[in-house]
């Protein structure tokens, strides 16, 4: 069913088809005749996206129209100088350190009707204007809720608890990757009954919606070779976007292309995992006790075992899983926190990588930002040590060949201005190989050996995009459109006339 516009007022739907390979739906197009069609017969524009440096911002930064320098997203579970622990973004106390409006609230007041089903990193509000479904069907895990409330309620009835599960980054065989596989196909077309159900049961003008399948997909099931990657078969990944174009056809037909425009947009795109970061705590362990040790080594054997982070480790993936299911998110926390911070002593620890998914994120500890600060971070010293960091960084080498593990680093501060930029990393490390890999080795940290432990073949690039298809959708204006940051701003204009003859 095609509903009619209402009182002359034009309509959008955006579906985030998140991490979505442009590149593999160009290199299998006749496989994928819809995602093709909209691509080639739409307006299709790259966009810069933060997804190069950080791309868990990217969300965050579309749904605020800003950059993380101003909202301060760069991850779902963030370290909380405050606390000197990392807390989930959902969290009620933490998430309104990051509180920002999302940018359709301002035309729904003004009467335009939206329905939003699982954007994500947007924070729990009292006065959430037209339908909102939070994290039914997300990537990220976090608490569901809606407005009003009885609408997450049917979804749950009509189309599950939580279709798409929870990911857990290890190894799988290749029988799990093939249950992985089988149970996004479902979930996809579950996602897709969602948004028809909506859209023909609720009046709207403006609709968003997030699929997640393809990004799950992507990290699981990408072809790659290497000890880095799990077992997969061939089409796995592409089974999953073909069931993906398939159910947009199916929500495609609902529309009146006429007066609506589509709007298909993937905040950061995927290709084979080059995350190096399974290095990144044992580097900087080594550099900074060089550091404090004024250039002697300091015996590993001497270092303090952490037993939450070698059973996250040794335990077999299956174990994981099911631990996963049967945990609370609150115990879940409180052993990656373990994990991750369990043997710093912030009294001996000059700075210390960031949790992050797969980029090299790392943060210096600062006194009067965070609680337990080690250096004054406006002095000579800390100055020698941050110019001192960077270049050991730099000569570190992959073995064999010698290619530099580190290609470049960004001072995400810089890079990302604002008043949330001291939530941000203070450095973001650019890898250099072309896959994950490893065996690297410097003067200054001798030789390290290890292998990236997520099991995730794939990971996130910085390839945006976004395609306009329907109503207007070779309009002039869309020629403007340049960055993730310019759709909020698209979408308010496609409403402002038609408000504004209804003011008049």
């Amino acid at each position: 069913m095609k509903h009619e516009t209402n009182g002359g007022m034009p309509r959008m739907m955006m579906i985030a088809i998140d991490s979505m390979s442009r590149t593999f739906v160009e290199h299998n197009g006749n496989r994928l005749p819809v995602l093709s069609k909209i691509l080639e017969q739409g307006t299709t524009r790259p966009l810069v996206s933060p997804a190069q440096h950080a791309s868990a911002s990217v969300w965050p930064t579309f749904v605020s129209g800003t950059n993380p320098g101003h909202h301060g997203h760069y991850f779902p579970f963030q370290f909380n100088p405050d606390e000197m622990r990392y807390s989930n973004m959902t969290s009620d106390g933490w998430a309104r350190q990051f509180d920002y409006e999302p940018f359709w609230y301002g035309f729904a007041r003004l009467g335009v009707k939206t329905i939003v089903l699982d954007a994500t990193c947007l924070n729990p509000s009292k006065n959430i204007p037209g339908i909102q479904v939070v994290n039914w069907s997300q990537q990220s895990t976090g608490k569901a809720y809606s407005s009003p409330p009885e609408i997450l309620t049917e979804v749950r009835r009509r189309f599950g608890y939580r279709p798409i599960g929870a990911e857990v980054p290890v190894l799988k065989s290749n029988k799990h990757s093939r249950q992985i596989r089988d149970s996004l196909i479902e979930a996809v077309r579950r996602k897709a009954d969602a948004i028809i159900w909506l859209a023909q049961t609720q009046d709207w003008n403006f609709f968003l919606a997030g699929m997640y399948e393809v990004h799950r997909a992507g990290h699981n099931l990408w072809p790659a070779d290497g000890a880095f990657a799990s077992a997969v078969s061939a089409d796995d990944m592409l089974d999953v976007y073909v069931e993906t174009d398939s159910q947009l056809a199916r929500i495609v037909d609902q529309l009146d292309l006429i007066d609506t425009q589509l709007v298909l947009l993937s905040l950061n795109g995927m290709d084979v995992n080059t995350a190096q970061d399974h290095f990144l705590g044992e580097v900087l362990r080594r550099l900074n006790a060089r550091y404090l040790n004024e250039g002697r080594d300091e015996s590993p054997k001497i270092r303090r075992r952490n037993l939450t982070a070698f059973l996250r480790a040794a335990l077999p993936a299956q174990v994981q899983y099911s631990a996963a299911k049967m945990l609370g998110e609150g115990v879940r926390d409180w052993v990656v926190n373990r994990a991750l911070l369990g043997r710093l002593d912030w009294a001996k620890t000059p700075s210390f990588p960031v949790h992050s998914g797969g980029e090299g994120f790392i943060r210096f500890n600062l006194k009067g930002r965070e609680r337990d600060g080690y250096f004054d971070p406006v002095s000579p010293e800390f100055d020698r040590y941050a110019a001192w960091l960077k270049e050991s960084l730099l000569s570190i080498t992959v073995e064999p060949g010698g290619e530099r593990l580190v290609a470049d680093i960004i001072d995400m501060k810089i890079e990302y201005p604002g008043s949330k930029s001291c939530y941000l990393p203070d450095l973001m490390l650019k890898w250099g190989p072309s896959q994950s890999v490893s065996s690297i080795r410097s003067p200054d940290i001798g030789a390290i050996e290890s292998t990236l432990g997520t099991g995730r073949g794939g990971n996130h690039t910085g390839d945006s995009f976004a395609a306009f298809f329907g109503a207007r959708s070779d309009a002039d204006e869309i020629g403007n459109i340049a960055a993730i940051t310019d759709l909020s701003a698209h979408a308010k204009s496609w409403f402002r006339e038609a408000l504004a003859k209804r003011a008049a």
